[in-house]
């Protein structure tokens, strides 16, 4: 028997089969059964859902200057745990050096955190006062 809608309506009548299509970012649920026991009547909807997907934010990854760090292990870190060339490891290297800081990478927050413990285990292993830090990109 099929289920009766609102006023004795077929589902197909008062709305319950349409726009029951996949659409981007729509998702369909389960369909729940409401019954009205003075009425004697039940019925059926399907119930939509937008589901919204947002990339994840991103963070820049900033080396700060020190006092102690020499210059030459500042350049390995660069080139070990951020993966640059050489070149580039060391111009970012002189960039911390001449203005304080230099943003390193750009990342996600998990991997940005693990880059920053990373680099304070490297420091931290060699003797060396290396700090990083993130901001919001």
């Amino acid at each position: 028997m099929e289920a009766r809608g609102w006023q004795g309506l077929a589902p197909s009548l008062w709305g319950g089969g349409r726009g029951c299509r996949r659409k981007k970012g729509i998702a369909f649920f389960l369909i729940r059964d409401y019954s009205c026991t003075a009425m004697g009547t039940s019925f059926e909807y399907a119930v939509r859902k937008k589901t919204r997907f947002k990339e994840p934010s991103n963070f820049k990854v900033i080396l700060l200057n020190d006092d102690y760090t020499s210059m030459d292990f500042v350049v390995e870190v660069i080139v070990g745990v951020f993966h640059k060339g050489a070149e580039e490891a060391e111009a970012l290297m002189l960039d911390v050096h001449n203005k304080g800081r230099a943003v390193v990478g750009v990342y996600t927050k998990d991997i940005a955190e693990t880059k920053i413990v990373e680099v304070g285990r490297l420091a931290a292993e060699n003797d060396f006062p290396l700090k990083c830090i993130m901001e919001k990109a």
